[in-house]
């Protein structure tokens, strides 16, 4: 057998061993205190899980929303540089579109 099953082996043997020395009442406070502590441990990580799904949700929601307005803002770019290639003047660009002038000026370079 490895050394190192071996530690495990006694180490765990050890524990036996000492578990089966409690009186019944103290093997009854440390079984209440194993699942006291095993509770908590599951309540910790249903919690960590739950709250990672939701930020994941969360952030996958956010950067839906960011890339559609994204798209939004790529989509007048490219109707903006489409109408200035048709030979539109930014005052007609400015009117049919709702978008102001200033907005429309960084395009015409």
């Amino acid at each position: 057998m490895p050394l190192a099953f071996k530690g495990a082996v006694f180490k765990k043997l050890s524990q036996i061993a000492d578990l089966s020395s409690l009186s019944r009442e103290e093997r009854s406070k440390y079984d209440y205190a194993l699942k006291k502590y095993r509770d908590t441990v599951n309540v910790w990580k249903t919690n960590w899980e739950e709250g990672h799904e939701e930020g994941r949700k969360k952030g996958l929601e956010q950067g839906r929303k960011k890339g559609l307005e994204q798209g939004r803002i790529d989509e007048r770019n490219k109707i903006i540089c489409n109408m200035l290639a048709k030979g539109m003047s930014l005052e007609d660009i400015a009117s049919i579109t709702g978008i102001p002038t200033n907005e429309i000026l960084p395009h015409t370079k």
